[in-house]
């Protein structure tokens, strides 16, 4: 409606939630598509190379490891509830805040030694309660860490960096 050209539209947010993204390696991108067509509205897909893998232990599905510009790795863990568990079933809202905290708390003894380790816990901004919880615990059990916001051009205003010492 906007352009009077053709043009390539990439959904960056839509109603407050960011598309999921479907990890492809470059040789399966055919069947992926062919497979995936309808899904593909709200999604990324992203193209991998399934040469660079260089042997790395890949990540569990709720943690993803990136590179910034300075080539260290960020360990990118999300905590949403909807990524974390296959079903809330029977879960009140505790009960899911708590278990989020448990995965929280792992993630941060799984990398307590590893100094200048970046972690970016994305948590969504909803109400805060989550967010609230984790500025909480880090502030008093773990304040031996560096916290900031983490960047707003790649994870909107619901993600936490933290930074091991």
């Amino acid at each position: 409606d906007f352009f009077d050209q053709d043009a390539l539209l990439y959904t960056i947010v839509k109603d407050d939630v960011c598309p999921k993204t479907i990890v492809v390696e470059q040789e399966n991108i055919v069947e992926e598509i062919k497979k995936n067509t309808e899904s593909f509205n709200n999604t990324n897909v992203i193209i991998t190379d399934s040469t660079s893998k260089g042997g790395k232990e890949q990540p569990s599905s709720i943690e993803k490891i990136k590179t910034d510009m300075e080539g260290n790795d960020i360990v990118v863990v999300d905590l949403h509830a909807d990524a974390l568990l296959e079903t809330t079933a029977g879960m009140g809202s505790t009960d899911i805040l708590n278990y989020q905290l448990n995965v929280f708390r792992e993630k941060l003894k799984e990398y307590r030694r590893k100094k200048g380790q970046k972690i970016v816990f994305i948590h969504g901004k909803g109400e805060g309660i989550l967010r609230n919880a984790i500025i909480n615990e880090l502030r008093y059990k773990y304040k031996q860490n560096n916290v900031q916001d983490a960047s707003f051009q790649e994870y909107g205003y619901g993600a936490t960096q933290v930074t091991i010492k």
